[in-house]
């Protein structure tokens, strides 16, 4: 599996989790205060300081991780993870907490939380999580089952399912979690999982070939019966190769007309770093018409290319005109983040975006301060595009939150002033963010944070922003 340039909030994210919510608009400083909560789960004590407005949850002695989070129509918050008990003791995680961010101890049975049997003799990973259509969670990950050539782990592909009342439902495969080997004795990984229109699990990730290098993948499962859907590539995941190297899929949405877009890295020429979008149709089929245009490569059906320099991408949305957008970050001088904007015609940069379809952003807390989106959201109420990333390096880092203004093309001058708020827990020095959500009420996003604890364990943390 490719690991890309280096980047906080990628490496980081899969050491922690933190839970937290923003001052709002009018206010300049991050959220303070609060009291502790306490439950158990497996093998280990559950520890959560909220404060009304942010919760930092410790699971384990070990690093935690945070990956996805969904805000439901209840206004309750859950995020998904990973509790490390050490390397062939890892179980994915949900905590739901309720709108102050204290844990909602209706949900499993440990303090919030409900701890998930993944599987995996040498470790498993929760990705990302959704919600379906009937109010249950779907949490996508993999195990590491085996070895295989020299240096390489064997992985498989995950998918877990939740009640909302929050226990494994039993009627997912059985025990409520569904493991796919899809591509016997080579690697397969979920990272980021979409419902479509149907109610169907669309789940983007990796497959390796018979070299072991990493392909794009896309397969979408019936949730019904669990079931790769026949209707999708022949009831069969599909595998991209990308020429020039490995590839992965870090985000992935359907748009309006059932279309499924997936971004994520690859290599470009010169062996650097690049991103690339491929859209399938509903059956599976790479897209013929998604070309690109000047500024980009083509370099195979259905995927564009773009490069400049260094680069990787961890977030897409679909916005109202159709425009499919992509964050991530770019290395200029130092690493800084970016918006890039695609035609959903025919994938060719739109470049009524800054001028050239992509803008580079400076979203640290400091001038030449490393800085890169880990994730993004379209508000449809105003049609800006919402970004929350990490900021800094080890060991003083901030969680930020960007309002990017479509319609003046620019950072939103009345966010924050300046378009951009970066924040610290009280007590942390190292925070970062790696998931966000946006719902009538705010922003929400999760990461990881060292705040409260003493021992500067990596923590669940989560935190909202009022709009």
């Amino acid at each position: 599996m490719m690991t890309g340039i280096p980047r906080i909030g990628k490496v980081y994210l899969t050491l922690a989790a933190a839970l937290l919510a923003l001052p709002t608009a009018s206010q300049a400083k991050p959220p303070g205060g609060g009291g502790t909560t306490s439950g158990s789960t497996t093998g280990s004590a559950v520890t959560t300081t909220s404060a009304g407005d942010y919760a930092a949850t410790k699971f384990t002695a070990n690093k935690d991780d945070a990956h996805g989070i969904v805000v439901q129509s209840s206004g309750k918050i859950v995020v998904t993870g990973t509790q490390n008990e050490g390397q062939s003791s890892q179980n994915g995680v949900v905590i739901r907490y309720n709108a102050d961010f204290t844990p909602d101890t209706t949900f499993g049975s440990n303090g919030g939380s409900l701890a998930i049997p993944l599987g995996g003799a040498l470790g498993s990973t929760a990705a990302a999580i959704a919600e379906d259509h009937s109010g249950r969670l779907v949490v996508v990950g993999s195990t590491t089952d085996a070895y295989g050539k020299p240096t390489k782990y064997i992985k498989n592909t995950m998918i877990a399912r939740v009640k909302a009342t929050g226990g494994m439902d039993t009627t997912w495969d059985g025990d409520g979690v569904k493991h796919a080997d899809l591509s016997a004795g080579h690697s397969d990984t979920a990272t980021s999982i979409a419902i479509d229109a149907a109610g169907n699990y669309v789940v983007g990730g990796e497959i390796d070939d018979a070299s072991n290098n990493a392909q794009f993948s896309v397969v979408r499962y019936l949730s019904t019966t669990g079931a790769i859907d026949p209707a999708f590539n022949g009831g069969h995941a599909k595998a991209i190769t990308i020429p020039g190297g490995s590839s992965q899929v870090n985000a992935i949405r359907v748009d309006s007309l059932g279309r499924i877009i997936a971004v994520g890295s690859c290599n470009g020429i010169v062996s650097e770093v690049a991103f690339c979008i491929a859209r399938l149709s509903a059956a599976g089929v790479p897209d013929p018409t998604f070309v690109g245009g000047p500024g980009t490569t083509n370099p195979t059906t259905g995927v564009v290319r773009y490069q400049a320099g260094s680069l990787d991408a961890y977030g897409l949305a679909v916005d109202a005109s159709g425009n499919y957008v992509v964050t991530g970050n770019i290395a200029d001088g130092t690493l800084k983040s970016y918006l890039a904007r695609f035609s959903g015609v025919d994938g060719s940069l739109d470049t009524s975006l800054g001028g050239t379809g992509i803008v580079k952003l400076d979203l640290g807390d400091g001038a030449g301060v490393r800085n890169g989106v880990s994730a993004i959201e379209y508000e449809a109420a105003t049609g800006d595009y919402v970004l929350a990333g990490w900021a800094g390096a080890a060991p003083n880092a901030t969680m930020f939150i960007a309002k990017y203004n479509v319609a003046l093309d620019q950072l939103d001058p009345s966010y924050h002033t300046v378009g951009v708020v970066n924040f610290q827990l009280p007590g942390s020095s190292y925070n970062g963010a790696n998931a966000l959500a946006v719902d009538a009420t705010g922003v929400y996003v999760t990461g990881f944070t060292d705040a409260p604890l003493a021992n500067l364990k990596i923590n669940f943390g989560t935190a909202f922003e009022a709009n």
